[in-house]
């Protein structure tokens, strides 16, 4: 292992990685392009969501956890982990 460190040559990755920012949408705007999601294609991922209002993942994740809670959101969950998505309610 020692060997093949020494003979290794190793380069920094991209130095353009954007990191993203917090999202200037207010809380019903992030549910209005929810909502225009979930309409448009039946469902939505959290990667779906995350682009849409410009938000990391984890971030994202948060957001989405706090409105299905809500009683009076029209949103809900199905699925789990990775097959996770978020369609209207019945």
């Amino acid at each position: 292992m020692k060997t093949l460190n020494k003979e290794a040559n190793f380069e920094r990755g991209e130095a353009n990685v954007q990191v993203p920012q917090k999202t200037k949408l207010n809380r019903e705007e992030r549910i209005a392009k929810a909502k225009a999601i979930i309409t448009k294609n039946g469902f939505m991922t959290l990667y779906d969501y995350a682009n849409a209002t410009h938000q990391s993942r984890s971030a994202a994740s948060k957001d989405l956890r706090k409105i299905v809670a809500d009683p009076t959101s029209t949103i809900t969950t199905r699925g789990s982990h990775s097959h996770k998505v978020w369609v209207a309610k019945d």
